[in-house]
C-alpha cells in the first residue's frame, strides 16, 4: 500500500488512521498475507490481520447504519483488536433518514415517511444500548451520524437544524458524537453553533457536492471559532 510502517510508530497518540470497513479483497498479498478458507473466514478473521497493520488504530463499523449490532457481534470484534484501538460506529439509518427510500431491505417502509427520524429514544434504547457494556465501552470512538440529501425533505433547512438541535439534546452525553452531511447548504454558522454547544464533531468528507475539505473547515472556523471541531470520516 506504500506505507512506511516504521513511521507508524512516530504517529501522535491522538491521530488515528483507519478505514470504513476491513472487509476489501483488494488488500490480500498487501494488507492481508495470510491464508483464508473461505469468504466467511476472511470477512471475520481479517480484522484480527487489520488490527495488527501498524498504521491502523481506528475502524470503521459501517453495517451498523444498516441494522443495529448484536453482542455477540461486538464480542467477536473486542477478541480480535488490541488495547487501544477505537472503533467508529454509523448509526442506524432508521435514525438518520426522515424518509424511507424505495429500496427492497426497506419491505413495507419503502416509500414512506419515518416517524423516528431524529427520534433520541430509539437512538438510545434501540441502538446504543448494545454498546454499553464497559470492556465495549473501551473501544468505542464516536458515533456517526450520515445525514443524506436533507434538502429533498427539508425545503427550510432551518427546521431540519433545529430537529437536530432538539435530538442532540435528548441523547446521552456520555459518548461522542460526529456528523456527516451531503447537504452543503446545511453548513453555516447556524449548525456549527448548535454542534459547538452539543460538543459534536462535524466530519469532513469528499461526498458528491459537498465542499473541498479545505473549506468546510473554513466554513467551521467562521461558524465556531475555536470551538467548531471537525474530524475525517475513517476511508481509505
Amino acid at each position: 500500500m506504500g506505507f512506511d510502517l516504521d513511521a507508524a510508530r512516530l504517529l501522535p497518540p491522538n491521530i488515528r488512521f483507519g478505514c470504513s470497513s476491513w472487509k476489501y479483497d483488494g488488500w490480500k498479498g498487501q494488507t492481508y498475507k495470510r491464508e483464508y478458507k473461505s469468504k466467511k473466514a476472511f470477512e471475520t478473521e481479517s480484522l484480527r490481520e487489520y488490527a495488527e497493520f501498524p498504521w491502523f488504530r481506528a475502524i470503521g463499523l459501517d453495517h451498523t447504519f444498516y441494522t443495529p449490532p448484536k453482542t455477540s457481534q461486538l464480542d467477536s470484534y473486542v477478541e480480535r483488536i488490541p488495547k487501544g484501538m477505537k472503533w467508529l460506529a454509523k448509526v442506524w439509518d432508521r435514525v438518520t433518514i426522515p424518509k424511507y427510500g424505495n429500496s427492497r431491505r426497506y419491505g413495507d417502509l419503502a416509500g414512506k415517511e419515518n416517524p423516528h427520524f431524529l427520534d433520541p429514544v430509539m437512538f438510545r434504547d434501540e441502538f446504543i444500548a448494545p454498546f454499553e457494556r464497559q470492556d465495549f465501552l473501551a473501544h468505542t470512538g464516536p458515533f456517526m451520524f450520515q445525514f443524506q440529501d436533507v434538502y429533498r425533505t427539508f425545503a427550510d433547512l432551518e427546521e431540519f437544524v433545529t430537529r437536530l438541535d432538539g435530538f442532540l439534546s435528548g441523547i446521552p452525553k456520555r459518548h461522542q458524537y460526529a456528523i456527516e452531511l451531503r447537504t452543503p447548504q446545511v453548513l453555516d454558522t447556524r449548525y456549527f453553533a448548535v454542534l459547538a454547544e452539543h460538543g459534536v464533531t462535524h466530519v469532513v468528507n469528499h461526498w458528491g457536492t459537498m465542499p473541498s475539505l479545505v473549506d468546510q473547515m473554513r466554513k467551521a472556523a467562521a461558524g465556531g471559532g475555536e470551538s467548531a471541531r471537525v474530524s475525517t470520516s475513517p476511508a481509505c
